[in-house]
């Protein structure tokens, strides 16, 4: 299944980050080290502040190297199979008389040294396009000359320079040509003007070039080689692997899913070939990373391009992208959320793998930068304090071709004695507003207080789940181990060594525990733990246990020192199956080769590498465990030093792939640590070093390194003193400078002899003689580092980081007898349950009251107060009552044999149904009615705008051809666009004047047209280009004669609203916006007179709305100025994360306005505002707080809301189920349900941005559907609803057969004696009747004989 990542730049080029701390609290003797990306992120981002060291992410290291002449050309040598520079590069340059090349070492730091340059020889009209290495001083020239035609030639390069035998003729014009090298073969890429072009593959010697293969079959535009494989990028939907062997296409991988019909210009592989990197000719997200093994597509939004100018260039490694096009570089970064690291005007000769450096070369300098996560170092020493507090402040400059935006961040520093062990209170407080997702809310606990070893109180609903404990009982231990990795996801490993001794030998006998832990959860206490396996006795003192990566879930490898002579290896299989496997592997230092030379002072394991360090000969050697054998020597003439003296290393992983192993090792040479980078255990190379010669005296007892990411920390202990000393390094990029950062304080502690010490990617673990483990965090200030101190229970230690959510650590720790667990928060939490707050009610108040203890000098510190918390697990709640009452109170008649019944949940079900279940048998079935979906209207996408039109389901869509009227799934096109478009930002129908505006732009041409809906034409009636005004427009309204819209005004970088009057020419009016240079979010207009009218803005960096009157009949005259819809205090109503995203008109009488706001974590409030007439305009002083909308889960709500009759609708991106939600809520009462699960990237309101528009009503109903119930007995049909949250509920419904048909036996009798009895008694009626009536005949003939005369 293809997973596609939408990563664009939104407007917002730089964004202040004002949830990360910005209050420290320092000692005079340290260094703060900050991370600027958790300051500000941005787009192309440069960071600057006085008076404080800043590095920013790309970073030159001096001025350049300056070549004799203009550079054409440069080439690093790499290898093809990691992709790592050698020692070399070399330029090509040129001027009016002669061709050279240049060769040149590559420095560490410094641009490269010039070691020699050589001529080529003129003949004819010679040019030169292009150089490669074969080797590290053999160069390749690719060169042609023109003699009545173009006759192609290489040089070859080797101190002389050689022509070599081949002189192809061309008879096409050479666009453009590059060479790279593949062992003894050259691979020549020969372009045409159209991008497309052939490859030809040479034979190399010292006086030939053989043509063996010529590939020119594919509209090839950029080819690669690789782990001696030729890859040719297809200008269309592939990419085709060439094996150099044969010539032959092995592989054929289709780019289709990922680049659809879009023109592919440049491509990289990196060194794993796992990841391809493509640029394509889309104008959005045309820069793609795509991982073949997982089909994961990764989008950027690359610099755009009137022009393309070839060669395009393309370089990547793990971290970092490189695009050369149209004489300019632009670094991209898939670690940092705005992509763009930086942009400058250079040309591109190099990436390197690792350490991250890139070379570039303009006219004729060439200069090394180091590729950086920016950071600041701030001396505190340097630093002036007033009243012992300073402010710095921070600044990021964003640059695009929209503009320039500018970011501030101030850091508060306040400077205090390094005895000082109090908490010190910060100024940030704990939120008064606080939405809930979970039955407890967390707040980091250094984000308001600093101190060292901070505990708290747990009262009824405070929670610390910091530190947790749990003890196991064991007998006879006296060793313990233990590793996690990355890379095996399940268990912890662990192993406990028992040891015995009799008279005459030791037995030593290893029990293994693999403790099982689900990396994503948090980490609980005790672990489920089972005993793996116990290896068979070794009759020997083990002394040191070590443990490698776990490469697999299968395989995992265990070193056993034994005493100081001898090493015995053994492998662990089939870890997480039901028969695991332990068996002997090898003996590398052996009893019976044991020489003086032997005797091992230490052993380490980094990676799956084992290092043994020999003090006696001042060597280290390096054995790969899986292979068993030596692979490298270290000593004096391998790292080429003058004296090396090892007593103590440390070291890391730091780069890992399939194909590339880089390891990092700080060895401590008593006066100096070494600091040196070994790739795939070939030539080492020292990095750097950190002087310690001061440090060392004859009163030093012991020393120790540990590494701690970023952090290396040497423990000195001397006579009557001890430090703990820490130095900054970059492991990305280690021949940059180490600086000191602190001595990590032990108030007034020693530490105890011997040492024992341990540690993980984030803490220190140091036993100390007062009996406690004192436990660091060196990423953390001096003031705030010392986090937690553990009772010593035992001597014996390990420790290991879990990378989960918490990032939390276990520390295990052993005496003879027992194995205690610690496990630790590297960040701690302070959490507030929430079990008193109300199941029926979204909004209560929570109070709270929590005591803080610092562990060193006892001292109190109280937080107390009281919040509002906005409950979403409400809407999990079901009443079966309102169920029971909307459904005729469970009793549902029919009819008919086959019907259908639209259950109804009223205000029963809270929630959306995500799945059903149907507990009877038939003759019923259930299915749930979702979206009921219109007639689709085919648009050939994609799709930008939609906006409603007059009549039901009608609406307007535009693409980059036109505008469209669709209507009942019909579509007509009624505009035809007659500029190149690129996208389309505006879509408004006036219906007051039936007016369209259309604001569509390429590149930044901004076009705005202004159609006459009813006038049958696709031309506009009014056309202007608007990029002498506006930018990337977002928003706009068309009244009367005049066009509002939001947009970055021309050489400026924020949003603001722009006015423009309408005639021939289309006159500027002026601008709205916000303070301190931040972006309007969103707005829109209300009228409250023919020709007055209200502009309602956000300014979500300042949480604020602000209001403009506006009089069309004098605006051009008058400028208007915006009020603060003051009453309406955001910040204090809503929480930190909820910034304001739109304003959307829900009701509007004469003067009074509802406005909705919804933010970006979809918490949204509902206002009643009243206007005032004061003289010629108008104000508000009445605004009303009338409704809120909780969010519904952890979700970022985009842009895209609409309200219509009471309900809303929102959309937002699931962070859970990483999906598109359209969701749907009504305003008077509190409900959420989900009417769409989406898995594009971007949704238009409720249209999907595809190639088909879908229209979507309100309906989403859950129907029962009957056939065949003629027979259908009486009963009770239950139904199980599953919400998208909460637990499943159980409804009952009986429905009533009202059908007439067939009867049974006794029922035709029963009716059959009733018919007769009817018959019976209408005859009886009829006979009485007709007597009646003869009775009264007579009555009448008596009387009229009696009445006659006698």
């Amino acid at each position: 299944m293809l997973i596609i990542l939408l990563i664009a730049v939104t407007y917002q080029q730089c964004i202040t980050n004002y949830e990360s701390s910005s209050e420290y609290y320092v000692v005079n003797d340290e260094t703060l080290y900050v991370n600027l990306l958790d300051m500000i992120s941005g787009y192309n981002l440069t960071y600057n502040a006085d008076n404080i060291l800043i590095k920013n992410p790309v970073q030159a290291v001096d001025q350049g190297t300056q070549i004799q002449f203009q550079i054409i050309a440069g080439t690093v040598y790499e290898s093809q199979y990691t992709k790592e520079w050698f020692k070399f590069m070399a330029t090509l340059q040129t001027n009016s008389n002669s061709i050279s090349v240049t060769r040149a070492a590559i420095q560490q730091d410094s641009s490269p040294l010039i070691l020699e340059t050589s001529y080529l020889p003129q003949q004819y009209q010679l040019q030169c396009l292009d150089l490669t290495f074969i080797d590290d001083e053999i160069i390749i020239v690719d060169c042609y000359y023109i003699n009545g035609q173009i006759y192609n030639q290489f040089f070859i390069i080797d101190k002389n320079v050689y022509y070599l035998n081949n002189t192809n003729s061309t008879n096409f014009a050479i666009f453009a040509r590059r060479i790279l090298s593949a062992n003894d073969k050259i691979i020549r890429f020969t372009q045409y003007e159209n991008y497309t072009g052939f490859v030809e593959i040479f034979q190399i010697t010292k006086s030939s070039a053989t043509l063996l293969d010529t590939i020119d079959e594919f509209q090839i535009t950029d080819f690669q080689v690789l782990d001696n494989k030729l890859i040719l990028l297809n200008l269309t939907q592939s990419i085709f692997v060439v094996n150099l062997d044969t010539y032959q296409i092995t592989r054929q991988i289709q780019m289709y899913p990922y680049v659809g019909n879009n023109k592919m210009y440049a491509m990289d592989f990196t060194a794993d070939q796992l990841d391809v990197i493509i640029y394509t000719s889309e104008s959005r997200n045309n820069l793609i990373v795509i991982n073949l093994q997982s089909q994961i597509a990764q989008y950027f939004d690359a610099q755009l391009f009137d022009v393309l100018e070839v060669p395009i260039q393309l370089l990547s490694n793990f971290r970092v992208i490189a695009l050369q096009i149209n004489q300019q570089i632009h670094i991209y970064s898939s670690k940092v959320e705005y992509n763009l690291v930086t942009q400058g005007y250079s040309y591109l000769i190099g990436l390197n793998e690792a350490p991250y450096k890139i070379l570039t070369y303009l006219n004729n300098v060439v200069t090394m930068s180091y590729i950086n996560i920016p950071y600041a170092l701030l001396n505190i020493s340097q630093i002036s304090f007033t009243n012992q507090m300073a402010q710095i402040s921070i600044q990021a400059t964003s640059q695009n071709f929209l503009g320039k935006q500018i970011c501030t961040k101030t850091l508060t520093l306040n400077l205090i004695s390094q005895d000082n062990s109090d908490i010190q209170k910060k100024q940030k407080q704990v939120p008064s507003n606080q939405i809930i997702n979970f039955e407890t809310s967390e707040f980091e606990l250094y984000n308001y207080l600093s101190g060292p070893m901070i505990s708290f109180n747990q009262q009824e609903n405070i929670v610390n789940p910091n530190l947790q404990q749990n003890i196991y009982r064991f007998i006879n231990i006296t060793g313990i181990s233990s590793y996690y990795s990355n890379d095996f996801l399940q268990y912890q490993f662990f192993v406990i060594h028992r040891q015995y001794q009799s008279t005459r030998k030791y037995t030593s006998v290893i029990s293994c525990y693999l403790c099982q832990i689900e990396k994503e959860d948090y980490v609980q206490l005790p672990l489920n733990c089972r005993l793996y396996a116990s290896i068979h006795k070794i009759n020997a003192p083990i002394s040191n246990i070590l443990l490698t990566d776990m490469t697999s879930d299968y395989v995992q490898y265990a070193a056993f020192q034994l005493d100081r002579v001898a090493l015995v290896i053994y492998q662990f299989e089939k870890l997480n199956t039901s028969t695991p496997q332990v068996k002997f592997l090898c003996e590398p230092l052996t009893f019976d080769t044991y020489y003086y030379q032997h005797s091992i002072s230490s052993v380490y394991m980094i990676g799956s590498t084992i290092y043994l360090l020999f003090e006696q000969i001042n060597q280290i050697w390096l054995y790969d465990v899986a292979q068993c054998e030596q692979t490298l020597k270290l000593d004096v003439i391998a790292l080429n030093l003058k004296v090396f003296t090892p007593v103590q290393l440390v070291g890391m992983v730091n780069i890992r792939t399939e194909n590339l192993i880089g390891q990092l090792l700080f060895i401590d040479s008593v006066t100096e640590i070494l600091i040196v980078q070994i790739l795939d255990n070939r030539v080492p190379i020292v990095l750097n070093q950190i002087n310690i010669s001061s440090l060392r005296n004859q009163s030093l007892i012991q020393s120790q390194l540990a590494i701690i990411n970023n952090n290396l920390i040497l423990v000195l202990v001397y006579q009557d003193s001890s430090i703990i000393s820490q130095y900054r390094v970059n492991t990305d990029q280690p021949s940059l400078k180490p600086y000191f950062i602190k001595n990590l304080p032990l108030f007034g502690q020693s530490i105890q002899t011997p040492l024992v010490i341990t540690s993980d990617t984030r803490f220190l673990y140091i036993l100390l003689n007062n009996g406690q483990y004192y436990i660091y965090d060196p990423e953390r200030e001096y003031n705030s580092c010392l986090m937690y101190n553990i009772i010593s229970q035992g001597q014996m230690i390990a420790a290991t980081s879990i990378p989960n959510v918490l990032q939390q650590t276990i520390f295990i720790m052993a005496n003879s007898q027992n194995v205690f667990e610690f496990v630790l928060i590297k960040d701690p939490l302070i959490e507030v349950l929430h079990d008193n707050i109300s199941n029926t009610s979204y909004q209560s108040q929570a109070e709270y009251k929590v005591v803080f203890t610092s562990g060193i000098s006892l001292k109190n510190v109280v937080y107390e107060g009281n919040m509002t918390v906005y409950n979403t697990l409400v809407i999990t709640q079901f009443n079966q009552t309102s169920f029971q009452s909307a459904n005729q109170n469970g009793k549902i008649p029919f009819k008919s044999s086959t019907f259908q019944y639209i259950i109804n949940f009223d205000t029963s079900f809270n929630n959306n149904i995500q799945d059903y279940e149907l507990l009877s048998t038939k003759p019923f079935s259930l299915f749930l009615y979702m979206n009921y979906q219109n007639k689709t209207a085919n648009i050939q996408g994609p799709i930008f705008n939609v906006c409603p039109y007059n009549a039901e389901q009608s609406f307007f869509t535009q693409n980059t051809q036109g505008i469209y009227l669709v209507n009942g799934g019909q579509n007509a096109q009624i505009a035809i666009f007659s500029n190149t478009i690129e996208r389309c930002n505006v879509l408004y129908y006036s219906d007051l004047t039936n007016k369209l505006l259309s604001m569509c732009s390429f590149y930044n041409k901004v076009y705005l047209n202004i159609y006459d809906v009813f006038q049958n034409t696709t031309t506009p009636q009014s056309f202007y280009q608007l990029e002498d005004f506006i930018l990337d427009p977002v928003k706009g309204y068309i009244i009367g004669q005049y066009v509002i819209c939001q947009s970055i005004q021309t050489m400026s970088a924020n949003y603001q609203i722009q006015i423009f009057q309408l005639s021939e020419t289309i006159i500027y009016i002026q601008s709205i916006g916000c303070s301190n240079d931040g972006n309007v979010g969103d707005f829109t207009i209300v009228q409250i007179t023919p020709t007055v009218y209200a502009i309602f803005y956000t300014c979500p960096q300042q949480q604020e709305i602000y209001y403009v009157i506006i009089n069309l009949s004098n605006i051009s005259q008058d400028y208007v100025q915006p009020s603060q819809l003051v009453p309406v205090q955001f910040n204090k109503l809503l929480p930190i994360s909820a910034l304001l995203n739109e304003i959307i008109i829900i009701q509007q009488d004469l003067l009074q306005v509802r406005l909705l706001f919804t933010t970006t974590n979809f918490f949204s409030v509902v206002y009643d505002l009243v206007l005032q007439q004061q003289g010629l305009t108008y104000t508000i002083n009445t605004v009303t707080l009338i409704n809120y909308v909780a969010p519904l889960q952890e979700g970022l709500q985009t842009r895209g809301a609409i309200y219509n009759n009471n309900q809303l609708f929102l959309k937002f991106y699931d962070q859970e189920s990483e999906k598109h939600l359209l969701a749907l809520s009504t305003l008077n009462k509190f409900y959420k349900q989900i009417i769409s699960y989406l898995e594009q990237p971007q949704i238009i309101c409720q249209f999907l941005q595809i190639q088909i528009t879908q229209f979507y009503s309100l309906n989403n109903n859950l129907i029962l559907y009957g056939a065949n119930l003629q027979n259908y007995k009486q009963q009770t049909t239950q139904i199980i609803l599953m919400p998208r949250y909460g637990e499943p509920t159980t409804v009952s419904l009986q429905f009533l057969n009202m059908i007439s048909g067939g009867l049974s036996w006794w029922q035709w009798t029963v009716l059959g004696l009733g018919i007769i009895i009817l018959i019976i008694m209408i005859c009886l009626g009829y006979y009485c009747y007709r007597e009646r009536q003869i009775s009264k005949e007579e009555e009448k003939d008596y009387l009229e004989l009696d009445s006659k005369p006698k």
